[in-house]
């Protein structure tokens, strides 16, 4: 039973965090219900269960591969981005609610989206949840000059030898870091 507070509130429209536009280039060519027009898309914050959902779906599709192989690493990396952007996205006026156009993200997404579009949307979910964490502290003047060090001793070359995933998320940070350092 609803209270009356989340009666009231239940007609609210809560904004999504960011908002972003799809535009022509975005959609898979094979795509044929595209919109003529851009279209606006929310990005919200992923809940707690939303991640576990994640999880579980990319370790679905690693045990459905034949695992220990390179295709069972890109099986649950894309199942992992998939899974992102479809949990992701939302109503560009009302977080709580699913995006008109992506009533069945899972379904539509892989079919509607080019790969690029969809890790653009990954970078910006991404994004977004490094710019609102309180998880991320801000760095110290020293640990700037330590990480500069660091990445001058090819630290991240070595890391993508052992752990190609995890050095690919820290160069997403990084091209992150570059593009509000130069943000005008």
């Amino acid at each position: 039973m609803q209270s009356a507070f989340e009666k009231a509130t239940e007609s609210l429209e809560c904004p999504p965090r960011k908002v972003i536009t799809l535009r022509d280039e975005d959609w898979a060519s094979t795509f044929q219900d595209r919109p003529v027009v851009p279209i606006k898309l929310g990005i919200r914050l992923l809940s707690l269960a939303d991640q576990s959902t994640i999880r579980d779906i990319a370790y679905q599709a690693l045990r459905e591969s034949v695992e220990g192989t390179s295709d069972s690493q890109d099986a649950m990396q894309s199942a992992m981005l998939l899974a992102t952007v479809s949990l992701a996205i939302c109503n560009p006026k009302d977080a709580r609610r699913c995006h008109e156009f992506f009533d069945c993200p899972n379904d539509k997404i892989p079919l509607a989206l080019r790969e690029e579009t969809v890790k653009r949307i990954f970078d910006e979910v991404e994004r977004l949840a490094v710019e609102t964490s309180p998880i991320f502290s801000e760095s110290t003047d020293d640990e700037i000059v330590d990480l500069c060090e660091l990445l001058e001793t090819d630290a991240l070359t070595r890391l993508e030898e052992t752990d190609p995933a995890r050095a690919g998320r820290i160069r997403r940070y990084l091209d992150f870091v570059s593009e509000e350092l130069n943000r005008e």
